[in-house]
């Protein structure tokens, strides 16, 4: 039986040549004990960004529109955007964190506020 035979049957119970054992001791003498169970999670892939924050209390990713509280204005923080989910951060400290929008561009998706609703906002800020 030829080499590339031998490893394409799948026999894990096949005696190693040069080795004490067979792939099922080898896996159970050193694999195994090091496994894990997976997490709850799935990983999340993320797309960082650093960004300035508006005078009106937003900061901007693709054109969508996300608030910060007011007294981030014109601070550099950066923003952690996943899938399904956006983060803002300053010095390391998340001060934000929205449901992802896919809505149409330069709309306000956190908090469903309009442009125009903007003075109503700062007047029940400063009461």
């Amino acid at each position: 039986m030829s080499r590339s035979a031998s490893y394409s049957s799948g026999s894990t119970s096949a005696r190693f040549k040069k080795l004490e054992g067979c792939r099922r001791s080898a896996f159970e003498m050193l694999d195994k004990p090091a496994m894990r169970p997976l997490p709850a999670h799935r990983y999340q892939i993320a797309k960082w960004r650093e960004v300035k924050v508006n005078i009106d209390d937003r900061v901007d990713y693709e054109h969508r529109l996300d608030s910060v509280p007011y007294t981030m204005v014109g601070a550099e923080v950066e923003i952690r955007a996943t899938a399904t989910s956006i983060e803002i951060l300053h010095k390391s400290e998340r001060v934000a964190s929205h449901v992802r929008s896919y809505g149409p561009k330069g709309t306000y998706p956190s908090c469903g506020a309009r442009r125009d609703e903007g003075p109503k906002r700062q007047q029940t800020r400063d009461a």
